[in-house]
């Protein structure tokens, strides 16, 4: 089932990705470091609660993204699946809030969200009705009998691949931003470099 999941991400990846060297590619101006601090401080959210919900959804999902790689240890600490789950859920406490006071309900938003939405409470769940190990075999491998666990298993993956999908259309500002901000400043840099070296040869 990871295999499945990882080539799908794997594909939308690279279409993120070309999407991001295409718009560098065509960007003519620099975007300013309070433009991408404001960016990932949630700044363009005034109303303060709002943006706090935003921030801590965004970290306990990005949090739970890199705990999947635990997937691939053996041994692990009896806390850390307990830690997983508190992480799932704050994630779907504060993404639930963000839907339910969000003014505007665009189609496309509303359809990323209750994904993420139905990936945390999936993984939330299975952490609750079976041990880790039997759900890391499953991962691993498949589902040899079908159960609650093996049932919220698939419908997780299921939901995360389509999510994964659904990533060059949806999420691509997530990636965009900060990799167009980093190049410019670069490529701001080198033309500074050339300008100051070609003052010093007339000089």
């Amino acid at each position: 089932m990871l295999a499945i999941f990882v080539s799908i991400l794997a594909v939308s990846l690279a279409a993120s990705l070309y999407q991001v060297s295409k718009a560098v590619a065509e960007a003519k101006m620099a975007v300013s470091p309070q433009d991408v601090y404001r960016f990932f401080i949630f700044g363009s959210i005034l109303n303060p609660s709002l943006r706090f919900a935003s921030i801590m959804f965004h970290i306990s999902i990005i949090t739970s993204l890199f705990g999947h790689l635990f997937i691939f240890v053996k041994n692990v600490d009896p806390l850390l699946p307990k830690i997983g789950t508190a992480v799932g859920i704050t994630a779907f406490v504060f993404l639930s809030f963000l839907i339910a006071t969000r003014k505007e309900r665009d189609k496309g938003y509303l359809f990323v969200s209750l994904l993420t939405l139905s990936c945390a409470i999936s993984g939330v769940f299975q952490g609750l009705v079976a041990p880790r190990q039997y759900l890391v075999e499953m991962a691993l491998t498949y589902p040899r009998e079908i159960n609650l666990a093996s049932t919220l298993l698939v419908f997780h993956v299921l939901c995360a691949s389509i999510l994964a999908i659904s990533l060059p259309k949806a999420m691509t500002s997530h990636v965009t931003s900060p990799i167009l901000f980093l190049v410019l400043k670069i490529r701001g840099r080198k033309l500074r470099m050339s300008i100051q070296k070609l003052q010093r040869q007339i000089l």
